[in-house]
């Protein structure tokens, strides 16, 4: 029992929590979070970011959506807001209704 606890706590720690930067980058990792070059001067940073739940999170949620973007820019930008946004169906749905798919989130900095 201990072991079993022992590594899930060392899991978490490894992973980091929702909207750190480590998180954040093992979203990219894994390619559910991806940063492109901007289309125009209106934004400076493009994001894909697929449309996943983990525990304390969700991408369906703008909030959570900003904060794994802070995390991935870090310092780079200390102050994002979103310019646009638009949600990219790939079909069906996940359990809970929630659809697949993928987030374009156009980011200027405020810094």
């Amino acid at each position: 029992m201990y072991r079993f606890l022992t590594f899930s706590i060392l899991a978490l720690l490894l992973l980091g929590c929702a909207g750190s930067q480590s998180y954040s980058a093992n979203m990219a990792q894994h390619g559910e979070l991806r940063m492109v070059e901007p289309d125009d001067s209106s934004h400076d940073y493009k994001f894909y970011i697929a449309a996943v739940r983990d525990i304390g999170m969700s991408t369906h949620e703008p909030a959570d959506r900003l904060m794994l973007i802070k995390g991935y820019l870090g310092e780079a930008c200390k102050e994002p807001s979103v310019v646009a946004e638009q949600f990219l169906k790939a079909g069906g749905s996940a359990i809970g209704g929630f659809p697949h798919g993928s987030y374009v989130t156009k980011i200027k900095c405020g810094n």
